[in-house]
């Protein structure tokens, strides 16, 4: 059942963040099953030699091992328990309603962490593409973000700055493209925007974040292993399929398979099953 208040929170800042949406038991067990599939675990994470990014190298940290596989979740039956986990649902539908469903684009990582200020929309500049036009229908749609490592192993944050899915102002738009700025902001600012201070969540394992695609968030630096999984909830409309073709056609490094009917019944077990499953 929709929570007017937390829902009211969600569509003027754009996010909802939950404490240990997932027990803690439960999502070191995830961890342990990524680690087991990455082979990257607190003993060999930094003893790769990546090429980083230009913040990172300037901002002196160091790079780290990565393994980040989109469409890993709704692939392998031994995430499937996830997206119809009974308190991740709970939260989408207090947010969205009943009428919410499970959205096909999810992932697992270890170790990847994006530091750049960003949108997951199909359109990411403000204001632009038909994201952003709510004539005919509402934007609906959710990310979430669940974490399974400690702050103090990682120094991992997520951070986002409110109410960017509704409003951009046009210097932050123009720092966001001057990539000039970067190693400048990074020295100077941190990962804050001049134009925007973001908000940042430490996070310990089974912590997750509700989020619309198209608030601007990013990732900390880690100093540790990290490890991740996304899903994504919405009420099904042309946002909700146009979402789900951009990732599941329009990206090639999204490599999705068409769900199978074990997880349809789990999905269709808890009533988050798409009333049309697009393929």
């Amino acid at each position: 059942m929709i929570n007017e208040e937390i829902a009211a929170k969600f569509r003027e800042q754009g996010f909802v963040y939950v404490k240990e949406a997932l027990p803690r038991e439960e999502a070191l067990a995830y961890r342990k099953k990524i680690e087991e599939l990455s082979g990257i675990d607190s003993t060999n994470f930094d003893s790769f030699e990546g090429k980083g990014d230009l913040t990172a190298k300037l901002s002196g940290k160091k790079n780290y091992r990565l393994y980040v596989k989109p469409g890993m979740v709704s692939a392998n039956k031994e995430f499937w328990n996830l997206p119809a986990h009974p308190n991740i649902v709970k939260h989408a539908r207090m947010i969205m309603g009943e009428q919410v469903k499970f959205l096909q684009n999810d992932s697992v990582a270890a170790g990847f962490s994006s530091p750049g200020w960003h949108r997951d929309s199909v359109h990411r500049t403000f204001g632009v593409g038909a994201d952003w036009d709510e004539s005919r229908n509402p934007y609906q749609l959710i990310r979430v973000g669940i974490y399974l490592q400690s702050y103090e192993e990682s120094q991992f944050k997520f951070g986002v700055i409110p109410g960017s899915h509704k409003r951009e102002s046009s210097f932050m738009q123009m720092e966001r493209k001057q990539k000039w700025l970067t190693p400048l902001r990074s020295i100077v600012n941190g990962q804050d925007l001049f134009a925007g201070k973001g908000k940042w969540f430490p996070t310990e394992p089974g912590d997750a974040i509700f989020f619309d695609p198209r608030l601007l968030h990013c990732g900390s630096y880690i100093t540790g292993p990290k490890y991740s999984m996304y899903l994504a909830y919405g009420i099904e409309n042309e946002h909700y399929s146009n979402h789900y073709k951009y990732y599941m056609y329009d990206r090639n490094d999204h490599p999705y398979e068409r769900m199978q009917e074990g997880l349809l019944s789990k999905l269709a077990e808890i009533g988050v099953k798409p009333d049309e499953v697009l393929g």
